[in-house]
């Protein structure tokens, strides 16, 4: 069979391939003298896309595949299919299909397919060779922080890995892992058709503390090493990461929406009214503070026993007292006004 024909059948069998179900060439033959592990599915029922090799003992080929490189895999293989799915026209011409083998071989950009990436920025000692012990520890732990960040762990963010990392222009011993962050919206998350397009978030904290625990643990802490974690964005990626001069496009900025006239002018009406309102309540309040300190209510100014009329349980002037302020006064009598 030609070559185009053969890629087309393999990218619709494996992007149409339900998984777990393994994939192998030969039924595994089971050697009883022979005392080694065979893959056996109901033993290991984690393995989420299963490749069993044919020679003995037979084992998973693919068993560090877990959620997140599965969904890569998956979105590749469909991309692989929908491309080599049109060399079956027997009409193209030479170049056409030149075209169509270079668009399938494109090398994808990771730095450009994610909004939010995690770095984790490893460095250390001088010495090339401890830290590069120390690296190859820490690269080996990687998969279990990208299982940390997967469910039933985590809810709503999908981590996808760079497969290697890369190391710091004009500096000695430094390398950073990244990790694209693809947060789910919460209509995903919980399949509620009223909490649409809403963005929840996540707090990935506890993943990176469980996984600082792990790396702490190399050289029982010792040797100077330290591992960083960063939430960078793609527009704030550093220059060096990207192979070419492809950029992230920059976030556009949300336009506030000008309220239409209708609502502005009943808006303005009812801050009039409340005005008007206000208005009317403070002219009552002073015309009531205005008689409330009328000539009846003034305090009188008496010598020997002064009374205000304005205190509660005014006493009523005795006659005994009466005299002896119109003594003093040299007023005439004073009348009680009882």
């Amino acid at each position: 069979a030609a070559p185009g024909y053969v890629l087309c059948k393999f990218f619709l069998v494996l992007n149409h391939w339900k998984w777990p179900s393994p994939i192998r060439l030969t039924n595994p033959d089971r050697i009883r003298d022979l005392k080694f592990e065979v893959w056996d599915p109901l033993r290991n029922k984690k393995d989420l896309a299963p490749v069993i090799t044919p020679s003995y003992p037979p084992m998973n080929s693919t068993f560090n595949v877990n959620k997140s490189t599965l969904a890569v895999l998956s979105k590749e293989l469909m991309r692989g299919e929908r491309i080599s799915s049109r060399l079956a026209n027997e009409k193209l011409s030479a170049e056409e299909i030149l075209k169509i083998w270079e668009e399938l071989m494109e090398k994808r950009n990771f730095f450009l397919e994610h909004k939010d990436y995690l770095e984790v920025k490893l460095s250390g000692s001088d010495d090339e060779d401890e830290f590069n012990k120390y690296y190859g520890f820490v690269q080996s732990k990687m998969r279990q922080l990208v299982l940390s960040l997967e469910p039933p762990y985590m809810y709503g963010v999908q981590c996808t890995p760079y497969p290697k990392a890369l190391e710091h222009p004009n500096e000695k011993c430094v390398k950073s892992f990244f990790l694209g962050l693809d947060f789910k919206a919460e209509a995903e998350q919980k399949s509620d058709a009223s909490a649409k397009g809403k963005r929840k978030r996540v707090d990935i904290r506890s993943a990176i503390t469980y996984f600082k625990g792990i790396i702490e643990k190399y050289n029982g802490g010792e040797g100077g090493f330290k591992c960083e974690f960063k939430h960078v964005t793609a527009t704030k990626l550093p220059e060096w990461v990207f192979p070419d001069e492809k950029r992230p496009a920059p976030t556009k900025k949300r336009k506030r929406r000008k309220r239409s006239s209708v609502l502005a002018a009943d808006k303005d009406a009812d801050k009039d009214a409340n005005k008007d309102t206000n208005k009317d309540a403070t002219k009552d309040n002073r015309s009531k503070k205005h008689k409330s300190d009328g000539p009846e209510d003034a305090p009188k100014k008496v010598a020997d026993g002064a009374i205000s009329t304005k205190e509660e349980g005014a006493k009523e002037i005795s006659e005994e007292n009466k005299q002896k302020i119109e003594a003093k006064a040299g007023s005439e009598p004073m009348k009680n006004d009882k």
